[in-house]
């Protein structure tokens, strides 16, 4: 796994897990150089959420509401992250405004390309567009169902 360069982040090798799915997260990682793939499980099948590189961070959704890991990510380069503990973060928090704004602009990017990949869905596939418009959530060969 990763040298300890202290301050200046962890080099992680290509191929390093650095979380896995389900695990409990107490801590989240700034990517200060290289790339990481997050992926999640979907029916037995690994599905790439997205791909993280320099300046983006991972794992703040585990570390703010203590929830297990929602994906796995593996360096898909050679990187360093830079890990912050929970406590570390919130210490950063409270005495960073401009931490927070950088937290919330960060978060904000990632919703709207996430609604922009649903859009895109949605608008490929008459069927599920057809059920959402609808409200017909029956069970049809293999579509989802709801009470």
């Amino acid at each position: 796994m990763g040298n300890d360069f202290g301050l200046f982040g962890k080099i992680y090798e290509k191929g390093d897990l650095i979380c896995r799915e389900g695990d409990p997260g107490d801590e989240m990682y700034i990517i200060q150089s290289g790339a990481v793939e997050v992926s999640s499980r979907r029916d037995g099948h690994k599905v790439v959420l997205t791909i993280l590189e320099k300046e983006d961070f991972f794992g703040e959704m585990a570390l703010l509401n203590r929830n297990p890991r929602s994906a796995t990510v593996v360096t898909i380069t050679r990187s360093r992250l830079l890990s912050l503990s929970r406590r570390v973060f919130l210490d950063k928090v409270a005495y960073s405004p401009d931490m927070v704004l950088h937290v919330l602009k960060a978060l904000t990017r990632r919703i709207d390309r996430m609604t922009g990949q649903i859009r895109t869905m949605i608008d490929g596939d008459a069927k599920l567009r057809r059920l959402l418009i609808t409200g017909n959530h029956q069970r049809e060969s293999g579509a989802f169902s709801s009470p």
